[in-house]
């Protein structure tokens, strides 16, 4: 009898720990672990802030009290930049698995160095996993939710755009595609110096206190004051197109050590000043005639720009003068 109930209790025992087997792979729901290959964030849950971490090298974007995004709590974050890292991480999902040959060969071999992303809801961590960027496949990374986790290439389902380049360090990606955003009440003097003819060069001085506003030098024409107010206005938003990150630093020296076609610099009321440089673009040896090279301040990177963007503050000093 006493062997009966010892197998009978063995018998028990199985099957306990199978049903609790079962309930566990039930409840995990992921054919490879929770754990090793949950990546995306649940679309209903507010994410409050999102760091990047490589090597040394951190960034944050983190969404304010008034629900303004804002990068390295300096700048104000790009609006469809940060719809798209939302988009990236409520949608992505495992593409395929990466054997451990692959890994090494395209990550471990080539010494790509990932890049830790942590999102959170206020205090809270709800995901944190390590980017690995490459050109293997065409989204751009592969994926691990911890360095010993098994490693995934992800996408977002219906999108085959490049993942990895949503997990930038570089605080330029994430600022507002404009040149200047100031109201005329913030400005204080603008000169534009004319590379291409130095005579058609000007500066306005806006004197808010006496709402006057001059153009020098002036010569004996008489100026369009209603003119002059009008273009300051312009200065309220002048969009650029696109960050030019991909540039090498020899190719930013080469384009930057040409002379410049215009360089318009922007005094605050606060004493401070804006400056933007522009400079030809060519594409394939060939003069663009619809976009230029422009430096912001002393920013490292350029940017391109449209010239029907920046048209409306790119004039001729006669411009301001009666006919």
């Amino acid at each position: 009898m006493a062997g009966k109930q010892t197998i009978k209790n063995i018998i028990f025992a199985i099957a306990a720990f199978t049903i609790v087997i079962i309930l566990l792979f039930v409840a995990d729901r992921q054919p490879f672990g929770r754990r090793n290959s949950t990546f995306a964030v649940d679309p209903d849950t507010e994410i409050s802030s999102i760091d990047f971490t490589s090597g040394k090298a951190k960034m944050i974007l983190e969404k304010s009290k008034d629900n303004i995004w804002r990068v390295n709590g300096r700048y104000e974050a790009r609006v469809n930049g940060i719809t798209f890292i939302e988009k990236v991480l409520t949608g992505i999902e495992i593409k395929s698995t990466v054997s451990e040959e692959t890994f090494s060969e395209e990550i471990t071999g080539k010494n790509i160095e990932p890049v830790r992303v942590r999102v959170y809801s206020g205090n809270k961590i709800i995901r944190s996993f390590l980017v690995y960027k490459t050109t293997s496949n065409i989204y751009g990374n592969i994926m691990k939710t911890t360095p010993k986790a098994k490693p995934f290439i992800v996408n977002v389902p219906g999108y085959d755009f490049d993942i990895g380049s949503a997990f930038t360090l570089n605080e330029n990606y994430w600022r507002p595609y404009t040149l200047f955003s100031l109201l005329p009440a913030d400005i204080l003097k603008i000169e534009l110096e004319n590379g291409a003819d130095t005579l058609a060069s000007f500066s306005i001085e806006n004197n808010i206190l006496e709402k006057k506003v001059t153009v020098e030098p002036a010569y004996d024409f008489r100026t369009d004051t209603a003119r002059i107010q009008r273009y300051i206005t312009y200065f309220s938003i002048v969009p650029f197109e696109s960050w030019a990150l991909d540039l090498s630093p020899e190719e930013i020296v080469e384009i930057t050590g040409k002379k410049a076609l215009f360089k318009i610099k922007v005094t605050k009321a606060d004493g401070e000043a804006e400056i933007v440089t522009f400079w030809p673009r060519e594409v394939d040896g060939e003069l663009d005639t619809d976009r230029l090279w422009a430096r912001i301040d002393d920013n490292n990177n350029l940017v391109v720009v449209r010239y029907f963007d920046i048209d409306p503050v790119i004039r001729k000093r006669s411009y301001f003068f009666v006919n």
